[in-house]
């Protein structure tokens, strides 16, 4: 069997048997491996002398998961497994006596007016809290966004992660987002958000927005479609964030929501135009210069156009504290920035499924 078999998996728990079934589903022979005599690995429940324990977690957190498993199979989840809801889906118990339900419906299960919405992997300083509260407050919108510090690794990530404060502050006229109300000034940074409940709840929350992987510029358009107002602000050095390693990483999660934005149809060409002529034309029209002189017509010109595409990439990584490196090579970050947007378009087009992290999203 082990010779017939083209993929072979150790281990029958619960990520083995998702990666057999699917496997199987589509076509493989599989050969599964498990040592001990029973499979489900912590989803297993031993049974013994009239007692009865569970191998790993109690509760189920993401049912779609383990459904999009069932269906790679053809195979209707409830045919297999009784599914049965739970509200609240877990209680804490502390030692002075308090308790914490943790609930489905996230603002139900706050007791604070005001809401925070992190990324996981966003590091925040000790004062971060306060002062995220106070700009709330302050700015009079009732949905506010942070850019965190974007910390960098590789090459590919400081060519390419630095452009979110380039796209921002290029292409989102602070002034008049701050005094229209119109959806399209929304913006945001989908890592960092501040509301309160009332307004969240106003809004329809996240679930308004449930169909698109761009929270940080849908949230906002949803508020504001609301009737409400949004704000950012710089949040670089209360909060810090490592977004994505190397240039698979950015890449891909660069490109999992871009059709929702610079790459959606009606912007990706005059974006494109905008930022090929501007940013990525002037070092071309240098070389091509540089047999006749830079100190001709055509060479002086081709000069203030790098100069003029090169003074606020310089601005911002001195603003916020930008990787010199990335920084330099500005025209080849604008170009792999496009080639990621046309990318995403194409695969938008054909009709790909958005995905990230070997997960793949379709719009509810």
């Amino acid at each position: 069997m082990a010779d017939q078999a083209r993929v072979g998996i150790i281990g029958g728990g619960l990520g083995g048997l998702a990666a057999a079934c699917t496997l199987a589903a589509r076509g493989h022979r599989v050969l599964l491996l498990e040592r001990n005599p029973f499979l489900g690995g912590k989803a297993y429940v031993l049974e013994e002398a009239g007692f009865r324990f569970d191998m790993g977690p109690t509760i189920l957190t993401l049912p779609s998961v383990l459904r999009r498993i069932f269906a790679e199979a053809s195979v209707p989840l409830e045919t297999g497994l009784q599914l049965i809801g739970l509200d609240p889906q877990w209680r804490c118990f502390f030692e002075d006596g308090s308790r914490l339900d943790l609930v489905s419906n996230v603002d139900e299960m706050a007791d604070r007016e005001t809401l925070i919405f992190l990324d996981a992997d966003v590091r925040l300083a000790r004062h971060a809290l306060r002062r995220i509260t106070l700009f709330l407050h302050q700015s009079e919108s009732q949905l506010v966004s942070g850019f965190p510090h974007q910390e960098t690794g590789s090459l590919a990530e400081e060519l390419i992660v630095p452009l979110i404060h380039f796209v921002l502050l290029g292409f989102l006229p602070l002034g008049w987002m701050r005094a229209s109300p119109h959806p399209a000034y929304g913006s945001g940074c989908g890592q960092l958000f501040a509301t309160r409940k009332s307004d969240y709840r106003r809004a329809g929350g996240h679930a308004a927005i449930r169909g698109s992987l761009h929270d940080g510029l849908q949230l906002p358009r949803a508020y504001r479609r609301a009737g409400m107002m949004t704000d950012v602000f710089d949040a670089s050095d209360i909060a810090t964030c490592r977004m994505y390693r190397g240039l698979g990483e950015v890449w891909r999660g660069f490109a999992k929501n871009a059709a929702e934005g610079l790459a959606a149809p009606a912007t990706i060409l005059p974006v494109t135009l905008l930022l090929a002529f501007g940013h990525v034309l002037p070092p071309v029209l240098i070389l091509l210069a540089l047999p006749q002189g830079l100190w001709r017509p055509a060479g002086l010109w081709a000069l203030a156009a790098l100069v003029a595409s090169y003074l606020p990439r310089i601005a911002l990584a001195l603003c916020f504290r930008h990787p010199w490196r990335g920084t330099m090579l500005h025209p080849l970050g604008i170009a792999l920035f496009l080639g990621i947007q046309w990318w995403a378009w194409l695969r938008a087009r054909l009709g790909y499924k958005a995905g990230w992290k070997g997960r793949g999203y379709l719009p509810d």
